[in-house]
């Protein structure tokens, strides 16, 4: 179901996506920042009975972009708004890819509404290959916003996936400059970001997932991450890409279920 809510900060409206019911589940998408990105596992987890909750960002889908500069610590800002205008108390935050950076930005700031990190092919902060790599998809993105869409796709799922959903690799729609001026600032706000110190005083129980062959978000980055994190749990596979939520979906779901199912006994 689709609401919105306004942001106090500079009274943008966000669309949300919400289904089911019991303890709460704030899913966190990376880049692309769109809440369809979790539709398989929204549809799971509500089946299981957990209420989800999804939120297309800041100039994405169904929202608009705003004023506010956009930043790591905005966007957490405003699903810390989320959180509190959706009544809830505390939430698991599951965040993938940059959306890991939110989550943990989110902790850092709000921990009181954090009842669990799931941290997804994410880092505590960039190395020289990121930096390279997003900048040289910033320059594509620039020169030609389609054909920035299809490399995503390569750099995103396995090839053998790729070639059993040949539709992965359609043209796209067109892109009009808004849209590509706020992927290229949402670029810049990941490579921005430098949660190293933050990550250490994080203390939220911690599940980190990895696919060791993640071509945009090298596995080292969640080692690294599980070293910074205290206690944190670190759960990786072979193979699955940047994407493993999608490619990994039934495995996945499983690995969210069987870590929520810790809590369940929690006052």
């Amino acid at each position: 179901m689709t609401s919105y809510f306004t942001s106090s900060v500079d009274g943008a409206t966000f669309a949300v996506e919400r289904a089911g019911e019991g303890p709460a589940v704030l899913l966190i998408s990376g880049l692309g920042g769109s809440a369809a990105f979790w539709k398989g596992v929204s549809a799971a987890l509500a089946t299981q009975h957990y209420h989800v909750i999804c939120l297309d960002q800041r100039g994405i889908g169904g929202s608009e972009r705003g004023t506010a500069n956009v930043s790591i610590a905005q966007l957490a800002e405003d699903f810390y708004q989320l959180l509190t205008h959706c009544g809830v108390e505390q939430a698991h935050v599951v965040g993938h890819s940059t959306g890991g950076c939110i989550a943990q930005q989110l902790a850092y700031a709000h921990p009181e509404k954090v009842r669990s990190l799931v941290l997804g092919a994410t880092w505590a902060g960039p190395n020289a290959y990121m930096q390279n790599l997003f900048a040289l998809r910033a320059q594509l993105l620039r020169l030609d916003p389609q054909c920035y869409e299809q490399q995503g796709v390569y750099l995103s799922y396995p090839a053998e996936w790729i070639w059993k959903h040949n539709a992965l690799v359609a043209t796209g729609k067109k892109w009009g400059p808004e849209q590509v001026q706020t992927v290229q600032e949402r670029i810049e706000a990941l490579l921005q970001f430098d949660g190293r110190r933050q990550a250490a005083a994080l203390s939220v129980p911690s599940l980190i997932l990895s696919a060791e062959d993640d071509a945009v978000v090298p596995h080292a980055l969640q080692k690294e991450l599980q070293t910074l994190v205290a206690d944190a749990t670190l759960t990786s596979w072979p193979t699955g890409g940047h994407f493993f939520p999608i490619t990994l979906s039934h495995i996945y779901n499983e690995t969210l279920l069987s870590w929520f199912s810790r809590f369940k006994h929690d006052k």
